[in-house]
């Protein structure tokens, strides 16, 4: 609010006209002429005081999908009922993703001076001309420091798709916003993704992709370089493989000795499983609010002999040194 709304609202003269006078302008609340405008964080409490004409969330991927809900409910008695959401994506058919798949999608074409063809530039090799890269490189995310090496990037860059000739990015007059399925009405999405514009020259995306993978976090170079949803199968588990854990009406002994996975947010996933053989046999699936979280470990451990356990230590790490404490030291606060 101080550093990116406030100078906005303070410097605009449509702001700041004599009916603007001494209205009330602070971190979480601005007046201007008759609305006021609320920036607030996403807990239950903020998204249920304030009925609003219009709600913008950011960072989509990052709030618990409940409170997303509670925001929108503000709006049911408005008759603007506006809704705009914002967020690098995540994983597929999650989040931001999802909502974009569910749009119009509306695509930030650029048109090629040579051929006239539109193009929505990606990072790939029809895409993306890189003198020096070997021919048995089809897929650009898997450049490394060697090959990287061979590169000649002050030769490289986008170029049109069907005849090859360079793009300019800088421009906005051979641009233009086109909607994959313009008969979605009820439900518009946009993408920004590397090409959008010319900030992100190709030697820095190839030298992102690097220190990203010098990190062994290739989903972040995914997400927030090339603004695009990860989609490697190994980052999540499907349903099918979580159906596979499951025992059905197999007998439970008496308090069986398990094993305790702790993800710790406004809602709580909690999974209780015990080892058999090569495989873990999963006997509880529980989602909890965070502030019965320690109630219901404590339900369990009259159920279940925990020996042994992992919370994550964020957001909050009090919460997870107390499930520690509860525990024995069972359950342990794991940092990643």
């Amino acid at each position: 609010a101080k550093g990116r709304i406030l100078p906005l609202v303070n410097a605009d003269p449509v702001f700041n006209g004599p009916t603007q006078a001494g209205l009330p302008r602070s971190m979480d609340m601005i007046q201007l002429g008759r609305s006021f405008l609320y920036i607030t964080d996403s807990t239950e409490n903020s998204a249920t005081s304030i009925s609003a004409d219009a709600v913008m969330n950011d960072e989509v991927d990052l709030t618990d999908a409940a409170m997303l809900a509670l925001f929108q409910s503000r709006m049911q008695n408005s008759d603007t009922k506006m809704s705009q959401r914002f967020s690098t994506p995540s994983h597929e058919a999650y989040g931001i993703s999802l909502g974009y798949e569910n749009s119009d999608q509306h695509h930030y074409l650029v048109k090629c001076d040579s051929c006239n063809h539109y193009n929505e530039p990606l990072f790939n090799r029809d895409c993306v001309h890189l003198p020096g890269l070997p021919a048995d490189v089809h897929d650009l995310s898997e450049i490394d420091v060697d090959i990287a090496s061979h590169i000649d990037f002050k030769n490289s860059f986008v170029r049109c798709s069907k005849c090859s000739s360079p793009l300019d990015l800088s421009r906005v007059d051979n641009r233009e916003w086109v909607a994959k399925y313009p008969t979605r009405i009820l439900h518009r999405g946009y993408r920004i993704g590397t090409f959008s514009t010319h900030r992100l020259p190709i030697d820095y995306v190839v030298s992102q992709l690097l220190k990203y993978k010098e990190r062994d976090y290739i989903r972040g170079w995914h997400n927030t370089v090339l603004g695009v949803a990860f989609t490697e199968e190994s980052a999540r588990l499907t349903e099918d493989q979580i159906h596979v854990c499951m025992v059905g009406n197999m007998e439970r002994p008496t308090r069986p000795d398990v094993y305790v996975g702790v993800d710790v947010g406004a809602v709580c996933h909690i999974v209780v499983g015990q080892p058999r053989g090569d495989k873990t046999i999963i006997w509880e699936l529980l989602q909890v609010p965070v502030g019965k979280l320690n109630e219901t470990i404590e339900m369990l451990s009259q159920e279940y002999n925990i020996i042994a356990g992992a919370v994550d230590r964020h957001p909050y790490t009090p919460s997870a040194d107390a499930l520690r404490d509860l525990t024995n030291h069972k359950v342990m606060p794991v940092e990643y």
